[in-house]
């Protein structure tokens, strides 16, 4: 039998409190930062209450642990120069988008919309924050993340597409194309 005890559901209720506690410190104490970054990148005026703490992703990002191994365009540790490249290319093809921006496992920021995207600009701002930036595009619809990871050796961007739409428009983007 799975009936969990009263104790079973107490501490999920306690975990979860703790959950909405930590991530509310966490927005406490990195949200501003955080979103002085997003407008000093992407040129914009936003405030942290326009970041929902509480919206969900629209696609689901499939990270593989190996990140070559992750699903739609793909390309890993690369140089700032070839990633600014691909994502201007991804400009070039799209035009400005609309969409969500947040941080990859950084729910208590949350997500907010923007308008007018220029899709090399995440560059800028993955590479201030030296964190995963994901951009939710509303129309293609799909999801296109850009991470600096500085410590690593080796080249630090990594960018990855995924979202059968984007991925159809930005197959020529990307030097060995999609994931099978």
């Amino acid at each position: 039998m799975n009936e969990k005890t009263k104790t079973d559901l107490l501490q999920e209720k306690l975990r979860s409190a703790h959950v909405v506690r930590e991530r509310k410190r966490l927005r406490d104490l990195y949200g501003e930062k955080l979103v002085g970054e997003v407008n000093l990148a992407m040129g914009q005026s936003l405030s942290l209450n326009d970041f929902d703490s509480s919206a969900e992703e629209p696609t689901k990002l499939n990270w593989a642990k190996n990140l070559p191994d992750s699903e739609g365009l793909v390309v890993s540790y690369v140089g700032k120069a070839d990633a600014d490249t691909i994502l201007h290319c991804i400009r070039d093809k799209l035009g400005w988008m609309s969409g969500l921006i947040g941080f990859h496992d950084n729910s208590f920021l949350g997500l907010a919309h923007l308008n007018q995207v220029d899709s090399s600009r995440l560059l800028v701002l993955a590479e201030s924050v030296e964190d995963s930036v994901v951009f939710y595009s509303d129309l293609p619809s799909g999801v296109i993340m850009v991470d600096c990871y500085m410590s690593q050796p080796g080249d630090p961007f990594s960018i990855i597409v995924q979202g059968d739409d984007l991925v159809s428009r930005l197959r020529g983007c990307f030097p060995m194309g999609p994931k099978l």
